[in-house]
């Protein structure tokens, strides 16, 4: 083969690279232009992170949209988004920080994602023998709760206590008030604490103990999941809202261990 064909060779190739590399370039373009570049941030509760985070890869795989997040208990996400007006969704750990924020004018209305059910757990072993919701009140036993003003499940275990008329004895145990659900984690896990009221979620069979509430004693939320008023993003705000919903969201929920709404075991709940 002489130098000529040779060289003739491979220029051809070179161009056929060239046209590849272009279509690909195109492709990758068409696809951004698509999406508009874009991406949603989203405020969530803190126990939520796990099944967000998960639903975020899905969510980004299918529409090329980026998506993030800021974490946090409702006492520190609803000043955030009310003084930064800033964002896209929100999707809270329970009703009452929804209703706080629709008052304040920061959402639309809600979709229901899950329920949040309150459980009872202790230190893997039980060591304060705690049997029931009554025996928070015991003398002695070091109770750990979620911050009532910065969290769902803390706003919840009071409303289970009071009605069990023993918040105010169960009052002098509390060691912690937390201001996230998952800081209730550490310390049962540490055994800084004897017993803690937390979500049916974060349950670990492997360091912890359960002692479930009947749903007579038990007071159950709901997680939903609505737009800011002050998105830019309204269209893609609600393609995220759609996706967290359907079927494939409410599966990763309950992949993570939460009960996808609706589902008769826990009857109407109001809202």
């Amino acid at each position: 083969m002489d130098n000529k064909r040779i060289v003739s060779i491979v220029i051809l190739l070179l161009m056929g690279l060239s046209l590849s590399a272009g279509c690909l370039t195109a492709s990758s373009q068409e696809h951004e232009i698509s999406s508009g570049g874009q991406t949603l941030l989203v405020y969530s509760g803190a126990g939520l992170s796990a099944p967000m985070k998960e639903i975020k890869t899905a969510f980004e795989k299918e529409y090329g949209v980026a998506i993030e997040y800021t974490f946090g208990g409702s006492g520190t996400l609803l000043p955030q988004m009310e003084i930064t007006q800033k964002g896209d969704l929100f999707i809270a750990g329970g009703m009452p920080a929804y209703e706080a924020a629709l008052k304040k004018g920061l959402v639309t209305d809600c979709e229901l994602v899950a329920y949040h059910v309150p459980i009872i757990v202790t230190p893997k072993g039980n060591p304060a023998k705690i049997r029931s919701i009554e025996d928070l009140s015991r003398p002695g036993v070091k109770v750990a709760l979620g911050d009532a003003n910065a969290t769902a499940v803390g706003k919840q275990a009071n409303k289970i206590l009071q009605n069990k008329g023993i918040l105010q004895e169960v009052n002098k145990n509390v060691v912690a008030r937390t201001a996230t659900v998952n800081e209730l984690v550490t310390y049962i896990t540490l055994g800084t604490a004897d017993v803690a009221i937390m979500m049916e979620d974060l349950y670990n069979p492997k360091t912890m103990d359960c002692i479930r509430l009947s749903n007579e004693d038990n007071v159950i939320s709901l997680i939903p999941i609505s737009v800011l008023t002050f998105s830019d993003k309204k269209d893609m705000a609600e393609t995220f809202l759609e996706f967290v919903i359907s079927d494939t969201g409410k599966g990763i929920f309950a992949d993570h261990y939460f009960v996808p709404y609706p589902d008769p075991k826990y009857g109407t709940i109001s809202l």
